[in-house]
């Protein structure tokens, strides 16, 4: 049950009431307690407040594991302004510790390069820093009629690194923001693995041979 708290004080009988603040309680039925020169009177009201839950995408950078993140986006679908659909523009701006950045790809349903200031000055799509240690990226999407993740912004590094990152990102006339850090890690392919210890073998076998 909810209940709102409702102040009233009385002070030289005189009415003075007055709402100091709407809080959620639970309370099973009306009370009044004294404090001080105030009377407070809780009333309790069954299903008043409906619970409060905001629209917004979903954001994210996956790591790929293969020394490349991958930034994402799921579009909220309350925020299509129509059943067709509707679209998403983002700007990022990373940084890299420990790697450097060999290329910085935008997804294929975020073909629009869009003007951006994240992070600093004017820039227009992809900007790659002089030292390949930072990434800032603007991109407007296609329409999205779904709410599966997409992939916003690929960063293929040359090592293991982390990924610290701020993003802003705007859909139905509503702009977001999120930022955080991940580790991209590179995790040798078995097959690699697996050549190599072939190739061995089959020295082996040619020097038993001989």
């Amino acid at each position: 049950m909810m209940a709102a708290v409702i102040w009233s004080a009385i002070a030289d009988h005189e009415l003075l009431t007055f709402v100091s603040e709407i809080e959620l309680i639970t309370c099973s039925q009306n009370r009044e307690v004294s404090l001080g020169g105030l009377r407070l009177l809780v009333v309790a009201f069954s299903g008043l407040v409906a619970p409060f839950v905001e629209a917004a995408p979903l954001f994210r950078l996956v790591d790929n594991q293969d020394g490349s993140g991958v930034f994402q986006i799921a579009p909220d679908a309350s925020l299509f302004p129509t059943a067709a659909g509707g679209s998403i523009a983002f700007e990022i701006d990373a940084t890299i510790t420990g790697a450097t950045v060999l290329e910085a790809v935008n997804g294929v349903l975020f073909p629009v390069n869009n003007p951006g200031d994240i992070g600093g000055s004017l820039f227009f799509g992809t900007q790659i820093s002089a030292g390949n240690t930072r990434v800032r990226a603007a991109y407007g999407s296609n329409l999205f009629t779904t709410t599966d993740f997409v992939d916003a912004l690929l960063v293929r590094l040359t090592g293991p690194a982390t990924i610290n990152y701020n993003a802003a990102f705007a859909q139905g006339g509503m702009l977001f923001s999120a930022s955080g850090s991940e580790a991209i890690t590179l995790i040798p392919e078995p097959a690699a693995g697996l050549l190599l210890l072939a190739g061995a073998g089959c020295l082996c076998g040619r020097i038993r041979w001989c």
